[in-house]
């Protein structure tokens, strides 16, 4: 990045706007003391985000704003714009800074509002660090020499472009320091948690017996429940299969007692006209004694002989036995006898009747005979039927009375199941609040499922197993889920804080290395960069005396313990005792030609300068910066130094580029662009692109 403009506007004496351009590698910006030519010098820095008002010459920010003068009102901001150029990309890159009176500053990038640490970090992208590397002044020039050691090592690591990697070793080790304190704390607070964490511990482990005995109560229970859930499934099914076997029958028989009962009412029904066929029974009876009277007169009207007399004897015993025995059969059989028997008699006997005139008699006889049969036939008709029925009603009662009698039984079958479902249903229902009890005491529901009942034997072991668990359940003094809650929580905590420490370790461990590697970078650049620079030093010396030398000797320092520090003993805490390690600083030793080496203090005001200038043109060789800003580093020359000094800026300007400010004719000649500074009597400072020749009568004599 190169240099292109700068910009000032309401800056200490320039109150109107100026710019400068810098187009060549060397420029210069001349004028006579008092111009404001170092007010540029200030202004680059300021834009560059200097913060020490110090080293500004002002005490606040309402210094560096132009505060009026003669036919110029003061101004109520300062802003100064500085444009790098990039040659590689061909980029440009405008900083900007503003100061209000109220004390405000504003840092922009390109016109967007940016923080100073945003300006910061851009500058260490293009590799400017700590500003009194770059612009230099002509105090400044000699600070290297007065600095102390460690001050002039910084300065050093700073303009070898150290300063990023020392920015980062002690960015590393204040995380480092973050990182062990924080790993303290957080041990601390785990020693505050670990007594109560072992004492919740001892009641962890009493709850996790209790939750095994739960677990163990609660599988017992889903066991044994979802047995009895079987068991009652099963007695129930069983129970209804029954109950419905027993309805059937009830419904089977009470329908055969209805329909018997119905038989039997209808043969009780037919019971008049069992009773009218018996009468008629008796009138057939009272006929057969009339009939027996007409053979009487049959007997008595013929005077039948000795044949027909014993025909109608036998016939009168013959009817007399089968009345006495009452048997139709016999009646029938004997009344076809009869009709045979008379038919024949008749049949023989018939001329004889006719002759003695009997014949009407006969017909009659034969008319009272068919009667006979026929009432005979009904008797026996009606005898048949009364038997029958008789016998059909007797076994209707019979059967009448055995249904009765099962429908009866059937009837307290039923009734006894009723009782024994309500029996199985308390029982289970019993088991059921047992369950939901059980399941209070566990904490959680328990499902069950019907499973295989092996037998009530086992049941009742699974019963008493439950009930011993139970007992021990209650005897260790319940679940206690805040102290496991409690436990979690602080187990949960104690884990976390042993994870943090493991992750604070292993990124003590990644910083250390991060330091290490820092270190031995720093170490190495450094050492290297102090051999290259101890041989621009020794040349640009001779240079600069005609021989002689000065070289740079890093020396080990031990800084003082801080006021109330406490050294720690233990080797294993000396990096907690830091602040009194063993440092380094750089020492610069010269021997001038002519004399023996010797320290700083050995030189004379002059000899000094050159010394400082030597050494920083040196470092600058090995390091080029991009730009270097000199403010009058030349004002302590003779003219033969200086002619030395331009020499050593054209040498210098191959590297890197230079804006000199300076009165000094031989300065004047290094340059490639020369810039007026004047001011009038208004006091307000002016610029203006001038020649070598104009720019020696702006100068004042120097003698």
């Amino acid at each position: 990045m190169l240099l292109k403009s700068l910009k000032i506007s309401g800056f200490k004496s320039f109150a109107k706007p100026a710019i400068l351009n810098f187009p060549r590698t060397v420029s210069a910006i001349v004028g006579p003391n008092g111009s404001g030519k170092s007010n540029v010098a200030e202004a680059m820095a300021w834009v560059l985000g200097e913060q020490s008002m110090k080293s500004l010459r002002g005490k606040k920010g309402e210094d560096l704003i132009f505060n009026g003068s003669v036919g110029y009102p003061a101004m109520n901001k300062a802003s100064v714009s500085l444009t790098f150029f990039d040659k590689e990309s061909g980029d440009e890159v405008t900083l900007s800074r503003t100061v209000y009176r109220d004390g405000l500053n504003e840092y922009f990038i390109n016109g967007a509002q940016r923080r100073l640490k945003d300006v910061v970090d851009f500058l260490a992208q293009i590799g400017i660090g700590t500003l009194r590397y770059y612009i230099i002044s002509q105090g400044e020039a000699d600070g290297i020499l007065h600095a102390s050691l460690k001050e002039r090592k910084e300065m050093i690591e700073d303009a070898l472009g150290l300063r990023m990697y020392q920015i980062k070793k002690e960015e590393g080790e204040r995380k480092l320091e973050k990182t062990k304190e924080n790993i303290k704390q957080v041990e601390s607070l785990r020693r505050e948690i670990r007594p109560h964490l072992r004492f919740l511990q001892k009641q962890a482990d009493k709850i996790e017996e209790i939750f095994v005995l739960k677990e163990t109560l609660k599988n017992l229970c889903q066991s044994y429940f979802s047995k009895i859930e079987s068991k009652f499934e099963k007695d129930t099914a069983s129970l209804a299969a029954e109950r419905r076997e027993i309805e059937n029958q009830i419904e089977q028989r009470e329908k055969a007692a209805v329909e018997i009962k119905e038989d039997v009412d209808k043969l009780k029904k037919d019971k008049n006209k069992i009773i009218e066929a018996r009468r008629r029974v008796n009138e057939l009876e009272r006929e057969m004694g009339r009939y027996e009277g007409i053979l009487s007169q049959l007997k008595n009207s013929f005077a039948v002989s000795g044949e027909t007399n014993r025909f109608i004897n036998n016939l009168e015993r013959q009817i007399e036995l089968a009345l006495s025995e009452e048997n139709l059969v016999k009646i029938k059989i004997l009344l076809k006898e009869m009709k045979e028997k008379i038919s024949a008699f008749f049949s023989k006997k018939r001329l004889e009747k006719k002759e003695n005139g009997q014949e009407e008699r006969y017909r009659e006889i034969e008319k009272k005979y068919k009667e006979l049969r026929r009432l005979l036939d009904a008797a026996k008709a009606e005898e048949g039927k009364f038997q029958k029925e008789s016998e059909e009603m007797i076994k209707m009662e019979r059967r009448l009375d055995g249904a009765e009698s099962d429908l009866a039984r059937a009837r307290n079958a039923l009734r006894s199941f009723g009782e024994k479902g309500r029996n199985i249903k308390d029982w289970h229902d019993r088991e059921m609040r047992d369950l939901k009890e059980t399941e209070v005491f566990v904490g959680e529901k328990i499902p069950i499922k019907p499973t295989e009942v092996l037998g009530e034997s086992f049941l009742e072991k699974e019963r008493r197993e439950i009930e011993k668990i139970k007992i021990k359940i209650e005897e260790s003094g319940g679940m206690g889920e805040e102290v496991k809650k409690e436990y979690e929580e602080i187990k949960n905590r104690d884990e976390f804080l042993s994870s943090q420490i493991d992750d604070l370790e292993k990124t003590a461990d990644s910083l250390k290395d991060l330091i290490k590697q820092l270190e031995e970078k720093l170490r190495d650049d450094f050492n290297e960069g102090i051999v290259k620079i101890n041989k621009e030093f020794k040349r640009f010396f001779e240079l600069m005396f005609d021989g002689g030398r000065a070289w740079l000797v890093v020396k080990k320092i031990s800084p003082q313990p801080r006021a109330g520090a406490k050294i720690k003993a233990d080797e294993d805490l000396e990096e907690e005792n830091s602040e009194v390690k063993k440092g380094e600083g750089l020492e610069v030793e010269v021997r001038l030609p002519g004399k023996k080496a010797g320290s700083l203090s050995m030189l004379s005001g002059g000899e000094r300068a050159l010394t400082s200038i030597a050494l920083l043109f040196a470092v600058s060789r090995v390091n080029p910066p991009p730009f270097l800003i000199l403010d009058e580093t030349d004002a302590a020359l003779d003219e033969s130094n200086s002619r030395k000094y331009s020499m050593m800026l054209k040498d210098l300007s191959k590297k890197t580029q230079l804006v000199l400010i300076t009165h000094n004719r031989e300065t004047m000649s290094a340059a490639d662009v020369l810039y007026g500074v004047t001011m009038g009597s208004d006091g307000v400072s002016g610029l203006l692109s001038v020649k070598l020749e104009e720019a020696e009568d702006l100068v004042e004599p120097t003698s």
